[in-house]
């Protein structure tokens, strides 16, 4: 059993070993999906659930809680003022922006809207359930992938690398 990243870079090497792994990647990073409610996850899942050959490893879904808040500061506390106001400068329009399209969309319930047409379309679905969690920061570990306990939301990582 290679870990995550030897077993991602295995199917780099040739376009036959892709191909030959194409069964047990699906099982091992499709099986259960977490995803986050932003149209960045939630376009996401849907694109997946149109692939023909990953729509049939989806077995579980899972909606995290994390979501963007106009009360953004607690995130920096401990943390100097000075943190606060070099973050405003950099990403604080864009922080805006998602946070508009996060808002709009649960106003004019795409993002039901998109999950029903996502659990229709997979053929393979057992169960869909919602768990708690919280922005982190990422890491490098690629082991948390297969941990579905610590794994974070789809979306929220995308998120964490775009808002700093």
């Amino acid at each position: 059993h290679l870990e995550s990243h030897d077993f991602l870079n295995l199917r780099l090497t040739s376009r036959h070993l892709k191909e030959q792994t194409e069964k047990a990647f699906g099982r091992r990073y499709f099986k259960t999906r977490k995803i986050m409610l932003s149209p960045y996850s939630i376009n996401a899942l849907l694109a997946m659930s149109k692939h023909a050959q990953l729509a049939q490893f989806i077995r579980h879904i899972t909606i995290g809680l994390e979501r963007l808040q106009y009360n953004y500061h607690d995130a920096f506390r401990p943390c100097q003022i000075s943190a606060l106001r070099e973050w405003k400068e950099k990403y604080h329009e864009k922080y805006h922006f998602r946070l508009v399209e996060q808002e709009l969309m649960e106003r004019y319930n795409t993002d039901a809207r998109i999950l029903a047409q996502v659990f229709a379309s997979l053929p393979n679905l057992e169960s869909v359930g919602v768990c708690g969690g919280s922005l982190i920061s990422p890491t490098k570990d690629l082991r948390r992938l297969e941990d579905e306990d610590s794994m974070q939301s789809w979306g929220a990582e995308h998120l964490i690398r775009e808002l700093g």
